[in-house]
């Protein structure tokens, strides 16, 4: 947050301060997903389910990052010490000088210059992995029921197409802002140009020959369900999410309502990000051994809203 509040309003408030960046990643995957499960009554009261999914992987991005300071000196400028690699698998090819530095980062477009191109592309089944889905409902009776489940606990190999960058140097930036863009003192390509030439002179290239390992952001769930009627239920559900050590939780309450055994719909409350303004809604309908059902959450009762210079400019907050 300071990081961006820094970029927008200046940086007289930081003179002198550094901020620890140590946890700030990237990390991108695309993936296709194949998937099996079954499901089975083990007692009267006790339901198991479990689903395995072969994971086929396209394109990957992954960073390490061992330590990323930002100081803010008295004349402005900025000193960063970084100690950052990022792992790729894509059709991309970086190019580096004679002192391993990049200079280049080039798409291969000839892997698509046609639908079969493209098709072939996306089969390749060179980066493979495995998921794995369990989870298990407990019904006390007719009316209440508790359940639990392990979501996406898997991985996936890359092994076609990769490439490592890596960048452990301390960097000097001029101190420009979104200010001196505004006020006319540097065009804003002008400023990113000079940042960009700064880090490709700390960023080396180098083939990686071993594979490398992706874990999918694993959930944990847990909830409970109450049947008021034969056609309305309320819910809460507990979600836990790790994605690379780090861990966020949600609550949300639900109430769903089903007409028949064709129609149902519901309306969820989640608690998240320390907000409270959170709505789900869910439709779905049966038609013989067919479901189909539409799914729609995330969405915002108010925006958050950022000051600078007496502007106010709305977004979504997290």
């Amino acid at each position: 947050g300071n990081f961006l509040k820094m970029g927008l309003e200046g940086h007289d408030s930081f003179v002198g301060q550094t901020l620890d960046l140590g946890s700030l990643t990237l990390d991108a995957e695309a993936f296709h997903e194949i998937g099996a499960s079954f499901s089975m009554d083990i007692t009267e009261k006790l339901r198991l389910g479990v689903r395995g999914k072969m994971l086929i992987g396209i394109a990957a991005l992954n960073t390490e990052n061992n330590g990323l300071l930002l100081t803010v000196n008295d004349d402005y400028t900025h000193t960063l010490d970084a100690d950052l690699a990022m792992t790729v698998s894509g059709p991309i090819t970086f190019i580096a000088d004679e002192e391993g530095h990049i200079e280049d980062a080039v798409f291969d477009e000839e892997r698509f210059n046609s639908t079969e191109d493209i098709i072939a592309y996306l089969k390749n089944t060179g980066n493979m992995g495995f998921g794995l889905d369990v989870g298990a409902e407990y019904r006390f009776n007719d009316r209440f029921s508790v359940s639990a489940a392990l979501v996406d606990f898997g991985f996936i190999k890359w092994s076609n197409d990769r490439s490592r960058l890596t960048m452990n140097d301390q960097i000097e930036f001029s101190g420009n802002t979104m200010q001196d863009v505004y006020d006319g003192n540097i065009s804003a390509e002008d400023m990113m140009g000079q940042m960009l030439d700064s880090l490709t002179q700390s960023i080396y290239v180098s083939e990686l020959d071993e594979t490398f390992t992706t874990r999918l952001p694993m959930g944990i769930t847990a909830g409970a369900n109450l049947n008021l009627n034969k056609s309305l239920s309320i819910g809460v559900l507990s979600y836990t999410r790790l994605v690379e050590g780090n861990t966020n939780h949600s609550l949300t309450l639900s109430g769903n309502i089903n007409l028949g055994s064709a129609l149902s719909t519901t309306v969820a409350y989640t608690f998240e990000n320390k907000r409270r303004d959170n709505l789900g809604f869910g439709l779905a309908f049966r038609a013989a051994c067919l479901q189909f059902y539409t799914l729609v959450e995330n969405v915002p009762l108010q925006w958050e809203k950022f000051n600078v210079d007496g502007k106010y400019y709305k977004l979504p907050d997290n």
